[in-house]
């Protein structure tokens, strides 16, 4: 049977394409509608609680990065050979 497949779909090509191609359209037709039309139409959901913001989280991140910058300072300023020059 599963055999078959392939030669029916190679006899009737053309009918396979034809399908092929309204199923497309169709999922295409679907997926606009769905995702724009009716995303313009609906109004966005209001959030119900608003972010806090985390004052000690934010200091962390701010330590991090001097601490990565103090570190890169430092090993700029070394003073390495090149190993391209002879």
């Amino acid at each position: 049977m599963l055999k078959k497949i392939p030669w029916v779909l190679g006899t009737h090509a053309f009918l396979c394409i034809v399908v092929c191609l309204v199923l497309a359209v169709f999922l295409g037709e679907f997926l606009f509608y769905h995702y724009v039309f009716l995303a313009k139409v609906q109004d966005p959901e209001a959030i119900v609680f608003p972010m806090k913001f985390s004052d000690r989280a934010y200091q962390s991140v701010v330590q991090e990065w001097k601490d990565r910058q103090g570190l890169f300072n430092s090993a700029s300023n070394e003073n390495y050979t090149s190993p391209f020059v002879k």
